[in-house]
């Protein structure tokens, strides 16, 4: 078996270590020039894993290969089994056959409190606090910094607001507020001469209220409260009312029709009068015949009572139909009336006549000159037969009235009338630098102008392309420079600027200066102290201070330690010495 063994140490040795250096396996030589342990173990002369040095991980395992030691690493990223639960890493093979830790945002940890949302980040364990008014245990709740309290908020605490006492929560604790005393509620007993109100310890108490009075609805009764007790006493005789078909109180609490004729409801007529009986309403009639005072004028009629209390209509020829019309005359016929016409050729002066023409109508005219309306460009007036007309200019004539812009010429239609052609060439004028003044065929527009055209109305600078000249359509257009403390900006077309922060610091600094040059928040640059700006004079014997924002290099204390100008030493007065 040695003999062997010596023979394939000479034979294989160079074999074995060129097959571990070209795979992802060790292979272990034991000392003496056997190529591995495990083959002097093994009555056969073999590799056996188990015989190999070493101890087998869960990342790490023996094997052989070309009979010889060797091991296999478990792929990178596989979880062992032992893992620390809570801490949001996970143990897990680094694929060389080690054990390392990785962030595992799954592993949450739980720390017992119900008032802290416990996570992880990044590998790093978290325990937010729960959201405020999260429930924590028997009438509890989270205040949402992480505590378990009694209350948050009033609407938490236990009980019910009423008008009188509310609940409170202060310092996390429930309680009440008591309504000031004499603090009235809504809920009231209306008319019976009590209010209700707050005692001042969350009680509600009755107290006298005389404005509170009975409201019996009978408008022949007083509503009255005394020392708090109601009562409806009837009010005086005469005193008006409209119930029950009432019209005036009876002084016993009743509405009746009347107390006298003249409280009982309608009117008196010259045919008809009213009375009064028992408060009962009645009627006296007029004697047939009576003429009563009202009369229509020109009816040819006359109005009289029946004896019924009526007024009833009679022929009167004497009243005769006056209808204004200068063209007619004015006749009664056996109570009938009329209007016949006059002679023609009567003068006139009515609806713009001035002859009447036979018919009971006043005409227009005997010459043109008093015919209705005026001349236009277009049409003169004419009198034909007592009758006025015109006389109309030819088609296509200009009139001398114009509307600038309109992209129209007025001109005669040949019927009177003045009409509108195209003229393209008047263009309607807006007088606005962001629109177009344009005529097509007839029609005037004033589209908008391009977006970006220089104008100079309405404090703006440049058109939208929507026909207003506005500030700006990019910030770039505003006036003024972007700094590093401001920029310009153009919000709906109107000029700004944005401000950096308050404490921005600026690119362009003094080295040393113990300042700092920063933004103020509103766009300009301002000094603040900066004592970390140190004031570095190369001189190891003196030090380098900001106070306040005041830069210094007092001296070192004499006999520190240096290595300047060929010194060692400091002087204590800044000199680096022998």
């Amino acid at each position: 078996m040695g003999f062997l063994r010596a023979g394939l140490f000479a034979g294989f040795v160079s074999a074995l270590l060129a097959a571990s250096c070209g795979g992802t396996q060790d292979v272990f030589i034991a000392e003496g020039g056997t190529p591995d342990a495990s083959i002097e173990a093994g009555d056969s002369g073999t590799c056996r894993p188990e015989a190999c040095p070493g101890t087998d991980t869960e990342c790490s395992t023996r094997t052989c290969k070309a009979n010889a030691c060797a091991t296999t690493s478990a792929a990178a990223g596989t979880a062992v089994k032992a893992q620390k639960a809570g801490d949001c890493k996970q143990d897990q093979c680094d694929g060389a056959g080690a054990v390392t830790s990785v962030a595992d945002d799954t592993d949450k940890p739980d720390d017992g409190n119900p008032c802290t949302v416990d996570g992880c980040k990044a590998g790093a364990v978290t325990a937010d606090p729960a959201p405020k008014g999260t429930k924590c245990g028997t009438s509890l709740l989270c205040d949402g910094a992480g505590s378990c309290v009694g209350c948050t908020a009033p609407s938490e605490c236990p009980g019910t607001d009423t008008e009188c006492q509310t609940r409170t929560c202060v310092a996390n604790k429930c309680g009440f507020s008591n309504a000031a005393s004499g603090t009235v509620v809504s809920a009231q007993v209306p008319g019976d001469c009590m209010k209700s109100q707050c005692d001042g310890a969350g009680k509600v108490q009755a107290v006298v209220d005389n404005t509170d009075v009975p409201n019996d609805s009978k408008q022949c009764t007083s509503d009255l409260c005394t020392a708090g007790t109601p009562s409806n006493p009837p009010l005086a005789s005469g005193t008006v009312c409209t119930q029950g078909g009432g019209s005036v109180c009876n002084g016993a609490g009743t509405c009746v029709q009347c107390v006298t004729a003249a409280t009982c409801p309608g009117t008196d007529t010259a045919c008809r009068t009213r009375t009064c009986n028992a408060n009962l309403c009645g009627f006296s009639f007029g004697a047939a015949g009576t003429k009563t005072a009202a009369q229509t004028a020109g009816d040819c009629q006359v109005n009289q009572c029946d004896g019924a209390g009526n007024i009833v209509s009679a022929a009167d020829n004497t009243d005769v139909p006056v209808d204004a019309n200068q063209c007619t005359g004015d006749v009664c016929a056996a109570g009938v009336p009329s209007n016949p016409p006059t002679v023609s050729g009567s003068a006139c002066n009515q609806n713009g006549g001035t002859l009447c023409n036979g018919a009971g109508t006043c005409v227009q005219c005997i010459t043109a000159a008093t015919c209705p309306g005026t001349d236009t460009a277009c049409r003169t007036r004419t009198c034909n037969a007592n009758t006025c007309g015109f006389s109309f200019a030819g088609a296509g004539t200009v009139t001398p009235t114009q509307t600038a812009g309109d992209c129209k010429e007025n001109q005669c239609d040949g019927a009177g009338n003045i009409v509108g052609a195209a003229a393209n060439s008047d263009v309607p004028l807006d007088g606005n630098q962001c629109t177009d003044d344009v005529c097509t065929k007839g029609v005037a527009s004033n589209p908008p102008t391009a977006s970006g055209t220089v104008c100079s109305q309405g404090g703006g600078s440049v058109c939208n392309g929507a026909g207003t000249c506005v500030q700006c359509i990019t910030a770039a257009t505003c006036p003024g420079a972007d700094t590093e403390c401001q920029t310009r900006t153009c919000t709906g077309n109107i000029c700004g600027f944005a401000f950096a922060p308050s404490g921005t610091a600026v690119a362009a600094q003094t080295a040393g200066d113990c300042k700092s040059d920063v933004c103020n928040g509103a766009g300009a640059i301002t000094t603040v102290n900066a004592n970390g700006d140190v004031p570095v004079d190369g001189n190891q014997c003196t030090d380098d201070l900001c106070a306040a924002g005041v830069p210094s290099n007092p001296p070192k204390a004499a006999g520190a330690t240096c290595n300047q100008n060929g010194g060692v030493t400091c002087d204590g007065a800044g000199a680096c010495v022998p």
